[in-house]
């Protein structure tokens, strides 16, 4: 059953301790001799307008919209730079570039 795991994916989402969440994801990848992906889980920033309620005008529900990219984007960044820094601590060679996706809840 042990040689059935392939890959281990870890959900980083730039909350609570990101290097605890792939240290344990290291460690089972090693012990089953898996690959281990990690991937950037967050909020969609225009979701917010619906959550706004009514009463806001619409430079308010913008400017909350925009600081609301703007955290979205800092946290995939501060996510980055941890998941570079612990695969170098770690001695990783990576197979696979970072990649940035964003997938529509939605799809077409």
């Amino acid at each position: 059953m042990a040689n059935d795991v392939r890959n281990i994916l870890v959900p980083l989402n730039g909350a609570g301790n990101i290097d605890a969440v792939l240290r344990v994801g290291l460690i089972h990848a090693r012990a089953f001799n898996a690959h281990l992906s990690a991937v950037l889980v967050g909020d969609d920033p225009n979701e917010m307008a619906a959550l706004t309620g009514e009463g806001l005008s619409s430079s308010m529900i913008n400017e909350m919209m925009e600081a609301a990219e703007h955290e979205a984007h800092r946290r995939m960044l501060q996510v980055r730079l941890k998941f570079d820094a612990f695969i170098k601590e770690n001695d990783i060679e990576p197979k696979h570039g970072f990649l940035e996706t964003t997938l529509s809840p939605n799809p077409v």
